[in-house]
Formats: C-alpha cells, sequence, structure tokens
C-alpha cells in the first residue's frame, strides 16, 4: 500500500538542506587530498590536511548549539556558518589550503550540520 507523501513544505526544505550538506561533505572528503597534492603537497601533507578538515569539525559541532542557545538569533547564526564556509571554499578554490581555506570551510560545515540538526529537531 502506498502512502501519501508529506505535504509540510518545511521537510522537504530539511531533506534538500542536509542532502546539499552531505553533498558538500563527500565531495570535500573525496576531492581535498588530491587537490592539495596537485598542489605540490605531499601524501602525507595532504592526508594531514583532510584529517584537520575532518577533525575541526567535531568541537565546533557540539559548540554551536550551546552558542545558539544562550545568545539566540539563529538567522545570525547560519549566515556566520555560510560565510565561513564561503571563505573557505573561496580559498581552496585559489589553491590556498596553507592560507587556512580547509580550517574555515571545515569549521562552516561542522557548525552547518549542527545547526541544521538542533533547528530539525526544534521544528524549524
Amino acid at each position: 500500500m502506498l502512502r501519501r507523501f508529506p505535504s509540510n513544505k518545511r521537510v522537504y526544505l530539511f531533506l534538500l538542506f542536509f542532502g546539499c550538506m552531505s553533498a558538500m561533505f563527500y565531495s570535500i572528503t573525496a576531492w581535498l587530498a588530491p587537490i592539495a597534492q596537485s598542489m605540490g603537497m605531499s601524501a602525507a601533507q595532504s592526508g594531514f590536511v583532510l584529517t584537520l578538515f575532518t577533525v575541526i569539525q567535531i568541537p565546533v559541532s557540539f559548540l554551536l548549539p550551546i552558542l545558539v542557545g544562550r545568545k539566540g538569533n539563529r538567522k545570525l547564526w547560519l549566515l556566520l556558518c555560510a560565510v565561513s564556509e564561503l571563505i573557505g571554499v573561496a580559498l581552496l578554490h585559489g589553491h590556498m589550503v596553507r592560507m587556512g581555506g580547509d580550517h574555515l570551510f571545515g569549521n562552516g560545515r561542522g557548525r552547518s550540520v549542527s545547526f541544521g540538526i538542533a533547528t530539525s529537531a526544534r521544528g524549524g
């Protein structure tokens, strides 16, 4: 028996949000080390860059819900997440991995994921 699709538009927005977040994470995880190697880094150095990108997301994803709970203003935090990710992507695109592109992008990624989870848990 087929069920009807949910008519709540928010469900589709969260589906789109988390789908885009997953696509970005897996794309960067797959391509960050080869990009770093193409810029002249060794395999060990590019692996370290990838490790930093991943490890930075862990503490940030725990801190953001605490900060949002204390300071409120979810739109400001969402804007900060987006700006951090955009600056990180711009630095990575400009071959500036050593300038912190992976740090900023990882920071924004970690915040965005935890922000999305916290927002969906609260019902938007």
